[in-house]
């Protein structure tokens, strides 16, 4: 990562320094427009430690859009069970809910601007050298397979002329798979 940014990427002060100076950022500009951290102070370690109980009961004041639990839970309940997850909020808000492993399901919210730099996070983590001279020449596109409980907006953000993303439902029969994988073999 630290080449991205001009320094080498050993560099661990540069690295520390960076992260730093992104953090002082969320804290002054991002922080504030969530209603629950409003008034809160204005360092790490001062912020109050909340649980995921406290942010699902207040979850309207922990997001910066001010979507409620309620509306979050109806649109990620209508994609769960129509297996459509295209819809957004206004805004071009993706709305998504966690596995729910630890008993509870939580809930995210996530911009289109989100939604890029995950997919740009996750691109660099997945790719090899080999696959990004493919992308970058004039050859079919990098097919990518995702098994996932469920698809999001945010997984979709992946596909581009150069990527071709494939959700697979984990709902799905065994069979489906087989059958997809071997009409369409991914690269990754």
């Amino acid at each position: 990562a630290g080449a991205r940014w001009g320094r080498r990427p050993n560099d661990r002060a540069a690295l520390e320094a960076l992260q730093q100076k992104r953090l002082a950022r969320f804290l002054a500009d991002v922080l504030p427009r969530a209603p629950f951290y409003r008034d809160r102070p204005r360092t790490l370690a001062e912020l109050p430690i909340v649980d995921k109980a406290t942010t699902l009961a207040r979850f309207a004041e922990f997001n910066t859009v001010g979507v409620t639990l309620d509306r979050a839970l109806e649109v990620a309940l209508a994609a769960e069970r129509s297996r459509d997850f295209a819809p957004t909020l206004p805004g071009g808000v993706t709305v998504g809910l966690s596995s729910g492993t630890s008993g509870t399901r939580g809930v995210f919210l996530v911009s289109d601007a989100e939604r890029a730099r995950w997919a740009g996070v996750m691109l660099a983590r997945l790719l090899t050298t080999a696959s990004l001279r493919r992308i970058a020449g004039w050859g079919p596109p990098l097919r990518i397979a995702f098994f996932l409980r469920a698809n999001s907006n945010r997984y979709a953000t992946l596909g581009s002329r150069r990527i071709a993303f494939a959700f697979h439902d984990l709902l799905d029969p065994l069979s489906a798979h087989l059958a997809r994988l071997n009409a369409c073999p991914p690269d990754v």
